[in-house]
C-alpha cells in the first residue's frame, strides 16, 4: 500500500438501468465494447490505466491530468460522432487528489471527488474540479466554462466545478469598459440626432472593471433537485383590513425568495403552489400532488400596528408537524420577524448553508415598512402586465424610493417598468418615447446593481441582449442563477441569454430546470416558456418541434402574438426544403399557406412590422441564425422598413 498524486477519471454509462430492462445481454455487450474500444484505447494511447469496472462504467487513474483530460474529450467525441441510434452517452468526472493504491485498486477523497463529479455531471459531458483545471489550463487542449459551487453529495464544502471542452481557448483579450459602447443597429437607421440619443441610453456606467474573457456559461448545467424538497403554501391572511392583501402576500413572497436562494433545498416556485391558495388541502395531499417532501403553511394577522405570524412545517413522510412557531410585534419589527422566522425554517430542516447564502438571506432590501408597503403593491400591479398596470406600478415603486432612496428592489422595479413599456411598444403609458425609455431603464438599474437581487440580474441580462452584448447577458443570466437558484425565472432568462448568443441546444436543460421547479409548468408550461423552447429548437433549424411549441404558445394565450413571426418563418423553411420533391408538392404549398396565415396573424398584432424592426427586437448574435427569421419574412413580403 502506498500513496500517490494522481488524475483519476470516474465514467458512467448513461441510462444504463433502462437500457438493461430493454435488453440486457445486449446492452452488456453495447457497454463492454465501448468500454473494451473507445474508453480502452484512450486511455491506452493517453498512458492511463483503468483500475476498475463497475458494471456501466469505470475508474482510470492517470500520472498526468493533462492526459487525463485530454483522453475524456477524445472519449466524448468519439462517442457523440456515432449514429444516434447506436450511441452510449457517458457522465465523467475528473479531478487531481492524493490515492492510496493497494492490491490493484484506489482509494482515497480523490476518488470520491471524481465519483461525485461524474454524477452531477449532465450526459455527455465532463465535469472537473478546479484542482485538475489549474494544473491542465494552457496546457490541455481543452476549454474549461465555469459550472460554479456544487454541493456534491456527501461532500461538507461547496466544490468549484468546470466543464472541459474540446479545443483551446480563445486568447484574445477584450476591450476595456470604456471603449465598449452600447448600441442597437437601429440608431443607424433613424439619424444622428436620435442614434447619438440611443448610443448614450446603452452606455453601461455601473461596470466599473473590466470583466475580461467571460466563460461561455452555456455548459453550466442545473444541478439535479435535491432530495430535500420544499413547497411553501401562500400564507393565508388573517386581517381584518383589506388592504393587507399586498403585504401579507409579500411576507410570503419573501419567504419564498430567501428559501430560493439555498442550493442544498430545492424550493418550488410560486406558480406550483399558488393553486393552494385560500384551500384547505391537507399537507399531506399537497405533498403526494407535488412529490415533495415538507410542506409549509403559515398565516398572517395585521392589526393596527401589531403583527402575528403563525408558520407550521409538515414532513409528509412521518405526516407528522417537524416545528411550528408564532411570531408577534409591532408591524416596525416585521423585518426582525422575518430574520427570525427564515432561521428557525432552516435550523429545522437541518440544511447546509454556506455564509455567503446565511449574508444573502439576512440583507434585508429596506427597513422602511412604508417603503416595502409601497414596493408590494408596485409589484403586484407590474405582474397584470397591461399597459394600464404600468403606470400604477411606477407610481408605487417611485413612492418606496421616495422614502428610501437606496431601496434597490424598487429601482429595479422602476426599471423593468421602463423596459417592459419598451419592448411592448407601450412608452406612451409612462411618459416616455421609444428613444428616452431605454435611459431610464439603464438609470434604474445601475441604481438596482449597486446591491442586486435576481430580479435586477434578470432585467440586465434580459438589456444585454437586446443590445447585443452577448457575453454580458451570460454572466448576469449566471449571476442571477447563482443568487437564487431555485427561481425559474433565473433559468428562463438564461436560457434566452444561450439562444440569442448562439447556443439554442445548451438552452433546453436550462428550460427543464425552470420546468422541473415550477410542477405547474412541468405538466403544463406557460406559453412563454414553451415560446422560448420553440426559439431554442428553430435556432438549431429542427422547424418540425419549433411549429409544434409556436403553436400551442399562440393558442393558449393568443394575445401574445409574437410567436407568429417564427411560426411563419419555419413553416416557409418546411416548404422550401419540401419544393424541390414533385411528389410533396402539395405538402409544401400546405406550408406555404401556413406561413402566410401565420404572418397575416402576427400582422394583427403589429401592423407597422418591417424587417429592420424585427432584427431589432430578435437580437441573433450569429447572422445566419438571424437570417433564418428575416429572410422568410422577406420572402413572404414584409417590408423593410415600417409602412408609411
Amino acid at each position: 500500500m502506498h500513496r500517490k498524486l494522481a488524475a483519476i477519471v470516474s465514467v458512467d454509462v448513461v441510462g444504463y438501468s433502462r437500457l438493461m430492462e430493454r435488453d440486457e445481454a445486449g446492452a452488456h455487450a453495447r457497454v463492454m465494447a465501448m468500454i473494451e474500444g473507445v474508453l480502452g484505447g484512450e486511455v491506452t494511447a493517453h498512458s492511463g490505466k483503468i483500475v476498475k469496472l463497475t458494471g456501466d462504467g469505470a475508474l482510470v487513474t492517470f500520472d498526468s491530468v493533462v492526459d487525463a483530460i485530454e483522453c475524456a474529450v477524445a472519449v466524448q467525441q468519439r462517442l457523440a460522432a456515432e449514429p444516434d441510434d447506436e450511441r452510449l452517452q457517458l457522465r465523467i468526472g475528473v479531478t487531481l487528489g492524493d490515492v492510496i493504491l493497494d492490491q490493484g485498486d484506489v482509494y482515497g477523497q480523490g476518488v470520491n471527488v471524481a465519483a461525485r463529479l461524474q454524477a452531477a455531471a449532465r450526459p455527455g459531458s465532463i465535469y472537473v474540479s478546479r484542482a485538475a483545471v489549474e494544473q491542465a489550463q494552457g496546457k490541455a487542449a481543452a476549454t474549461f466554462d465555469l459550472v460554479g459551487n456544487l454541493t456534491l453529495r456527501n461532500m461538507d464544502e461547496p466544490v468549484e466545478v468546470f466543464r472541459a471542452l474540446p479545443g483551446r481557448p480563445d486568447d484574445r483579450p477584450r476591450s476595456p469598459w470604456f471603449r465598449r459602447m452600447r448600441w442597437l443597429p437601429r440608431a443607424a437607421i433613424v439619424g444622428p440626432a436620435v442614434a447619438a440619443a440611443v448610443v448614450a441610453a446603452w452606455v453601461y456606467m455601473y461596470r466599473e472593471t473590466d470583466k475580461g474573457q467571460l466563460p461561455k456559461l452555456g455548459a453550466m448545467a442545473p444541478p439535479l433537485p435535491q432530495e430535500d424538497s420544499i413547497a411553501v403554501i401562500p400564507f393565508v391572511d388573517l386581517s381584518s383590513n383589506s388592504e393587507s392583501k399586498p403585504f401579507v402576500d409579500g411576507i410570503f413572497d419573501d419567504l419564498l425568495t430567501d428559501l430560493s436562494k439555498l442550493r442544498s433545498l430545492n424550493v418550488l416556485a410560486k406558480n406550483s403552489v399558488d393553486v393552494y391558495k385560500d384551500q384547505k388541502t391537507p399537507p399531506a395531499t399537497i405533498a403526494a400532488d407535488l412529490s415533495v417532501r415538507y410542506i409549509l403553511e403559515g398565516s398572517v394577522r395585521r392589526a393596527d400596528n401589531n403583527l402575528r405570524i403563525n408558520v407550521r412545517l409538515v414532513d409528509s413522510r412521518g405526516q407528522q408537524n417537524v416545528w411550528a412557531q408564532s411570531y408577534t410585534g409591532p408591524v416596525e419589527a416585521m423585518f426582525d420577524v422575518q430574520d427570525n422566522m427564515v432561521e428557525d425554517i432552516v435550523n429545522s430542516l437541518a440544511v447546509k448553508v454556506s455564509e455567503q447564502e446565511r449574508v444573502r438571506i439576512l440583507s434585508r432590501e429596506t427597513t422602511s415598512v412604508d417603503a416595502y408597503d409601497a414596493f408590494r403593491k408596485g409589484q403586484a400591479a407590474l405582474l397584470e402586465k397591461t399597459p394600464e398596470s404600468l403606470p400604477a406600478a411606477l407610481v408605487e415603486f417611485r413612492k418606496a424610493v421616495a422614502i428610501d432612496p437606496d431601496y434597490s428592489q424598487a429601482h429595479a422595479g422602476i426599471g423593468q417598468v421602463f423596459w417592459n413599456a419598451w419592448v411592448w411598444g407601450w412608452e406612451s403609458y409612462v411618459g416616455e418615447t421609444w428613444e428616452t425609455a431605454p435611459g431610464k431603464t439603464k438609470e434604474h438599474l445601475k441604481k438596482a446593481l449597486e446591491r442586486p437581487t435576481a430580479s435586477a440580474y434578470q432585467l440586465a441580462s434580459d438589456v444585454d441582449i437586446y443590445a447585443r452584448n452577448f457575453d454580458d447577458s451570460l454572466e448576469f443570466a449566471r449571476l442571477a442563477v447563482d443568487f437564487a437558484p431555485n427561481d425559474p425565472s433565473s433559468h428562463v432568462v438564461m436560457a434566452e441569454a444561450l439562444i440569442y448568443g448562439g447556443s439554442p441546444a445548451e438552452a433546453i436543460p436550462w428550460l427543464d430546470a425552470a420546468d422541473n421547479l415550477d410542477r405547474n409548468a412541468a405538466k403544463e408550461p406557460p406559453p412563454y416558456n414553451v415560446w422560448v423552447r420553440g426559439m431554442a429548437y428553430f435556432g438549431q433549424q429542427k422547424f418540425e418541434e419549433a411549429i409544434a411549441l409556436f403553436d400551442d404558445a399562440l393558442q393558449r394565450n393568443p394575445e401574445d402574438f409574437g410567436p407568429a413571426a417564427p411560426l411563419a418563418a419555419a413553416h416557409w423553411h418546411l416548404a422550401e426544403r419540401l419544393k424541390p420533391d414533385s411528389a410533396s408538392a402539395a405538402l409544401a404549398k400546405e406550408h406555404e399557406a401556413k406561413a402566410e396565415a401565420a404572418l397575416k396573424q402576427y400582422y394583427e398584432g403589429w401592423p407597422e412590422a418591417n424587417i429592420q424592426d424585427v432584427i431589432i427586437y430578435w437580437p441573433f448574435r450569429q447572422k445566419a441564425v438571424e437570417n433564418l427569421l428575416v429572410e422568410p419574412l422577406r420572402a413572404l413580403g414584409m417590408p423593410e422598413t415600417e409602412p408609411g
